[in-house]
């Protein structure tokens, strides 16, 4: 697609839809390629899919066939859809510059990673839960800056990072069980699971978030990747 002085894809009237269609995609993080749209439906055939959102934005469903989804935005993100496909599965990371959230989102890849830089992760509302759907076996990480609610609504949770850097947090499994490895919250922190619950560490700790480099992720200036410490 080259370079871009202004987003190269606009569609932002309220409620407008941008449905994309992509065979591959050359661009890469830190840029990606830059849209402005009210609502976004994008399908990606052959490798991995980088996108930067300038404002606020509604995903109806972003998927990669064979590769990672990366989209990062400058504002409020509504998640419905977002799956990195292929035969091991992929990462699928969305990084919100505002709040992060879902009623009822389905996720599909090997990581799935959702992160709410400037806001809270959970449901529409604000108090109600993200009740999310994860793949099998998945790695999931969570973090937000405000309050994190979130709910795996079917199977078992194998929650990487769960952390609410200013906030409480509320993890729950509805129909399985919880591993966690690192978890913290700067309030209080609720966990339930209707099968067992394993945790490995809470607080206390310093942890990269992700690889912005090895996944060419999208990103801004600072960088709002890299290593976070863990509130307990």
């Amino acid at each position: 697609v080259g370079a871009q002085g202004l987003p190269l894809i606009q569609a932002n009237t309220d409620g407008a839809l941008a449905t994309l269609r992509f065979g591959s995609v050359l661009n890469t993080g830190p840029t990606g390629i830059r849209i402005q749209v009210a609502r976004l439906d994008s399908i990606t055939e052959d490798g991995a899919i980088h996108l930067r959102e300038e404002d606020a934005i509604t995903v109806e469903q972003i998927i990669a066939e064979n590769g990672n989804v990366d989209l990062y935005t400058n504002g409020d993100t509504l998640l419905r859809r977002a799956e990195a496909r292929g035969t091991d599965g992929g990462t699928v990371l969305i990084g919100s510059g505002g709040s992060l959230l879902g009623d009822a989102p389905d996720l599909v890849g090997k990581v799935v990673k959702l992160y709410a830089f400037g806001g809270r992760l959970g449901g529409e509302t604000v108090g109600t839960t993200m009740r999310a759907d994860t793949a099998a076996g998945a790695e999931v990480w969570l973090l937000s800056r405000d309050d994190l609610d979130y709910t795996e609504r079917a199977g078992n949770l194998r929650l990487a990072l769960g952390a609410s850097l200013e906030g409480d947090m509320n993890v729950r499994v509805a129909a399985g069980s919880l591993t966690a490895g690192v978890l913290g919250a700067k309030g209080t922190m609720v966990l339930e699971s209707i099968g067992t619950l394993d945790v490995n560490m809470i607080g206390r700790t310093a942890i990269d978030i992700a690889d912005e480099v090895g996944l060419q992720l999208v990103d801004s200036v600072p960088t709002r990747y890299g290593i976070y410490d863990i509130p307990s």
